[in-house]
């Protein structure tokens, strides 16, 4: 029984260490995130395809792997979808796979841009406690799978500031996301307490183009902030980019703080229709009990024409 009172310890430390057990939390740029605010498949200029890998932890072997597969589909400039599919791999004993779909739309209001976003997240969590509580791998019972439905749900309100020029626009954007679990969630379920951990998130966004000619400037800030029953989390982050429509290429940088006494730094390259991104976590000193996030990502994403 000690055993087992010790693995539900280290479990609850894991889920709460990871922000949560239905969430991945992607360290680049969660105000754009589909995963977070379904509103933000209707706000890609174009159709992509993409994937996204992240580590959070590299010294830490075979763990903390989570790889997304995503297909963005505009239908036409007021609807969307999106097809999601999330591999987390906690740990050699512990993984999620889910699967998410998600509808947009658009509606356009003056000056206003208005996007509302529903999905749905077929979830399944599984874990093997063979090696941790008993002697006998074969015991019966020691493999476990929990799943659940969620239903993510995230609008956004986007400000369009009139400019001299379509080379010199800027926009403020503020979003509102809901991730809503069908049933409890995993750390609850294995506390035993049967309530249903609702993430609530926001986030504030503004952007601004200057150039000449064919060539922009771009320099955006942005802020998200994630809260739950059982853990709170928040980014500032900064965007700064140089668009040639002449060279069609798009290269910049970003820097962003977490929560969690982690800045991240990261480049971004976009030639013809392939974009990719680097990100790497840089731990900062830590004076409470959150540990810092060593992280390193890479996404590459090509867009429809």
């Amino acid at each position: 029984m000690n055993y087992l009172s010790n693995y539900i310890v280290l479990f609850l430390l894991f889920c709460q260490l990871f922000l949560s057990g239905q969430t991945a939390i992607f360290y680049d740029r969660n105000d754009r995130d589909v995963y977070l605010n379904p509103s933000n498949a209707i706000s890609h200029k174009k159709s992509s395809i993409g994937v996204r890998y992240q580590n959070d932890y590299p010294d830490i072997d075979n763990s903390f792997n989570t790889y997304l597969g995503e297909i963005n589909w505009k239908i036409n400039s007021k609807n969307g979808l999106n097809f999601q599919v999330l591999s987390d791999f906690m740990s050699t004993n512990q993984s999620i796979n889910s699967c998410q779909v998600t509808y947009a739309k658009r509606l356009f209001i003056k000056q206003f841009d208005v996007g509302i976003g529903l999905g749905i997240k077929y979830f399944m969590y599984n874990v093997n406690l063979s090696s941790i509580l008993v002697s006998d791998p074969s015991e019966p019972g020691t493999q476990h799978t929990i799943k659940n439905i969620d239903l993510p749900f995230g609008t956004y309100l986007k400000y369009n500031f009139k400019g001299l020029d379509s080379l010199h626009v800027s926009y403020a954007k503020v979003g509102f996301l809901v991730n809503y679990p069908l049933k409890p969630d995993i750390t609850t379920i294995i506390s035993g307490i049967s309530i249903k951990n609702t993430i609530l998130g926001c986030s504030g966004t503004y952007s601004k183009y200057w150039g000449f000619q064919n060539d922009q400037f771009l320099t955006d800030l942005s802020i998200t902030f994630l809260k739950s029953s059982n853990f709170v989390f928040y980014q500032i982050g900064s965007e700064h980019g140089f668009l040639s429509k002449d060279l069609l290429r798009d290269i910049g940088f970003n820097f962003d703080y977490y929560s969690n006494q982690t800045l991240g730094l990261g480049v971004h390259y976009e030639v013809a229709n392939i974009r990719a991104k680097i990100s790497r976590g840089i731990e900062l000193p830590s004076f409470s009990e959150k540990l810092p996030n060593p992280y390193y990502l890479i996404s590459v994403h090509y867009s429809f024409k």
